[in-house]
């Protein structure tokens, strides 16, 4: 059934986009869950992924920050980022 093949879709593109999360490629992540969202009737689980994604990408931006800080002895700067 139509219902059946959109679940398929919907679960399909989810689990390519964890997928991508765990490879820390997380625009391809977001690609993928947005994707989901077409075939997502209450847009629930779909958008906690996303939400979650745009965290994760978040941590990661400070944690890239606080690194480059710290390499150049600025501790009090990275500590800002951490």
């Amino acid at each position: 059934s139509i219902e059946e093949e959109e679940s398929f879709k919907k679960k399909t593109l989810i689990n390519l986009g964890m997928a991508y999360c765990l490879d820390a490629e997380h625009d391809s992540a977001l690609q993928q869950f947005k994707k989901a969202q077409e075939f997502d009737s209450d847009g629930n689980f779909v958008k906690q992924c996303i939400d979650y994604t745009e965290i994760l990408m978040k941590a990661f931006q400070l944690k890239a920050e606080g690194d480059c800080h710290f390499a150049k002895g600025e501790i009090e700067k990275a500590k800002e980022c951490y």
